[in-house]
């Protein structure tokens, strides 16, 4: 009975690990984005090149919702900007989750996407 309860607490440990890794931890995160000269640009989340584009808010979190298209975005840079593209060798995957999360930590959990019906 206790090895039962024991697997249960050790599946249970698990799955919160995955969970956390899955996450990222931003504050690792502001260190690559330091490393990698992102705030260079985005100091603050804003955008120096172009401020209607700022990398924090509900439009870009709209707009980025899935962290596979931030992602492609990070590895790929913007074409005819000083943003250029990081690769593995630079940002290794690990350390892109990490990133990830501290892009997403620019946006407050209350700012939400507008929506068509905002404010019907």
């Amino acid at each position: 009975m206790h090895r039962k309860a024991w697997l249960l607490s050790l599946g249970s440990l698990l799955l919160v690990s995955q969970a956390a890794f899955a996450e990222g931890d931003a504050l690792r995160g502001q260190k690559i984005f330091k490393k990698a000269d992102c705030v260079e640009c985005h100091a603050k989340g804003g955008n120096d090149v172009n401020p209607r584009k700022p990398i924090k808010g509900a439009e870009f979190a709209e707009e980025f919702k899935d962290d596979k298209v931030l992602e492609t975005k990070i590895r790929t840079g913007v074409t005819g900007t000083p943003m250029r593209g990081f690769s593995e060798k630079k940002i290794s995957q690990a350390d892109m989750v990490d990133l990830i999360a501290y892009i997403r930590s620019l946006t407050p959990k209350t700012e939400t996407p507008k929506t068509e019906n905002a404010g019907k």
